[in-house]
């Protein structure tokens, strides 16, 4: 037996020289405010809170503004004890026939003490318009906001049981053999055909990953091919339908920046009103990680405007092993490109 007055070095509990916590015995504190940051700009960057084509109405999460607070997570003997007490401010856009509104989703008070209540959720518009007010009422006395708190739950359930994956110590690597086509539990949209390829194999990227995938969508627009082209090469007109900050040179080798930053990449190809081809990336990827893009438009009649969107390499995983990529891309183009253009330049609203 052991005997603890002689000092067996079966009671001592050691720091050991590589640092490893063996069994999670020592006490570990993690500041989650950095993965709170990226995971909640993941999960409602583009989120579509309304879109009512009866009463031409549409509402739409463009991203974080700010994170105020502290999110701490514990571990002790590999038990888990999160802290946290939050304020997170999102920003929305929206309109209500063809008249913008834009303002802000607040969250006052998300801790650890009302884990288990409704979070408090207070709208705040840029200007007091009629369509801004009406928008707001929608999402407050409509089913959106019990879609909007879902998702505030499913961060703070996230939070709670730790965070992201650490991918460093587990031996569980995505699967590479699910059936082509396969998705995370979502209805899948019927011009949208992601597949899988095979697994890219240069540089940091893939570290992080362990196949890639790709995206098909075909959209209909009213308007003409060079129209919807203009979109994509024209700064202001980026600008005014991603209501963000852009950066766009049109020439092949030149950088381009959208939403602020949140999509970077470079032009590859440019044939005025038929093809573009782009690098492009989520600044959440990991680093040297790019998608190739290929835009291809189409005008079978006059006025009527048809664009093909081809997406390959698309990563599994983001740069803190969050899955769902390919969604968070899809549900991207959809809510924040293609639906705000139809929005903003009147392109056919409500198709």
């Amino acid at each position: 037996m052991a005997k603890l007055e002689e000092k067996d070095p079966r009671w001592i509990v050691e720091e050991r020289k590589d640092g490893t916590n063996v069994g999670g015995w020592h006490w570990v504190e993690k500041d989650m405010m950095p993965w709170s940051r990226e995971r909640l700009q993941q999960l409602f960057s583009g989120m579509q809170l309304i879109n009512d084509p009866a009463k031409a109405q549409t509402l739409t999460i463009t991203g974080l503004e700010d994170l105020k607070g502290e999110a701490l997570v514990n571990n002790r003997k590999n038990k888990i004890i999160p802290s946290y007490e939050l304020e997170i401010r999102l920003n929305w856009a929206g309109s209500v026939a063809g008249e913008e509104a834009k303002g802000k989703v607040v969250l006052p008070y998300v801790s650890d003490e009302n884990s288990d209540e409704e979070p408090e959720v207070k709208v705040a518009l840029e200007a007091e318009t009629k369509a801004a007010k009406a928008l707001k009422e929608a999402f407050l006395q409509g089913p959106s906001k019990k879609a909007f708190v879902d998702v505030i739950h499913k961060y703070v359930a996230e939070l709670r049981a730790g965070g992201p994956t650490d991918q460093s110590s587990s031996t569980t690597q995505p699967s590479s053999n699910k059936p082509s086509g396969a998705t995370t539990g979502r209805t899948k949209l019927s011009s949208a055909t992601p597949e899988e390829v095979k697994p890219s194999t240069s540089g940091t990227a893939s570290k992080a990953k362990a196949s890639q995938r790709d995206l098909k969508l075909t959209e209909r627009f009213y308007c003409h091919t060079s129209d919807l082209y203009d979109c994509f090469v024209i700064e202001g007109k980026m600008m005014a339908f991603t209501q963000s900050k852009a950066t766009v040179q049109p020439q092949p080798g030149s950088k381009f920046s959208w939403f602020s930053g949140a999509v970077q990449g470079e032009f590859e190809e440019l044939v005025p009103g038929k093809r573009l081809v782009l690098d492009w990336r989520f600044s959440s990827w990991c680093d040297g990680c790019m998608s190739k893009v290929v835009l291809d438009f189409e005008e079978p009649e006059p006025g009527n405007c048809v664009i093909t969107l081809t997406q390959t390499g698309i990563p599994e995983t983001d740069r803190i092993g969050n899955e769902g990529v390919l969604e968070t891309t899809e549900k991207g183009w959809r809510a924040n490109i293609f639906q705000r253009i139809r929005a903003v330049f009147g392109y056919g609203l409500g198709m």
